[in-house]
């Protein structure tokens, strides 16, 4: 089983060339990052793969897909008021 560490490593070398390669491990990293209830740093750092995201979105050319996906996770999430809070202050 790959780590998030390496995950991170391999996304960060897969994006710049194929941003549409990168998507589906970027909400999987998110998905597990907001289910790491031991981290008390998780929604920040989800926060960050966000933006990660939506930059993978947009260089894919589907800027509208990130939307779609922040607002289905929006959803999933909604008794998460922290991290709601944080998304709003992040503007995403």
């Amino acid at each position: 089983m790959i780590g998030e560490h390496r995950w991170h490593e391999l996304i960060d070398l897969r994006q710049p060339t194929h941003p549409a390669d990168v998507i589906e491990p970027w909400q999987t990293l998110i998905e597990q990052r907001l289910g790491a209830t031991g981290d008390k740093y998780r929604y920040v750092r989800a926060v960050k793969m966000l933006r990660r995201l939506r930059d993978a979105y947009r260089a894919a050319g589907n800027p509208d897909g990130f939307p779609t996906y922040l607002g289905e996770l929006r959803d999933r999430h909604r008794r998460k008021t922290s991290f709601i809070a944080k998304l709003d202050r992040a503007r995403l």
